[in-house]
């Protein structure tokens, strides 16, 4: 579900520049707006999971160690944005 939600998000901003009104607009938006919805549905059902199978600090650590992952993934893509790539690092 996660997957689907980025996809759609994703697809959202893509289509941006691919057209031009009002209405077009309006449906990019509401086409990312849905994936961004699927992640809010989707967070609460996991983060409801690992209270109760690991108990309330589990959740805390899981989001701590989520975000690290998402630093390190939005870093790497910085530097391959900015044309430093695997083999130059």
């Amino acid at each position: 579900m996660i997957n689907i939600s980025f996809v759609l998000l994703g697809v959202g901003m893509v289509m941006m520049p691919l057209g031009r009104g009002f209405a077009f607009g309006a449906l990019t938006v509401a086409v990312w707006t849905f994936g961004e919805m699927l992640t809010f549905i989707v967070a609460p059902v996991v983060g409801t999971a690992i209270y109760d199978g690991l108990g309330p600090d589990a959740v805390w650590y899981v989001c701590a160690a989520t975000c690290l992952v998402i630093t390190v993934a939005f870093s790497a893509l910085r530097l391959y944005l900015n044309g430093v790539g695997p083999q130059q690092v």
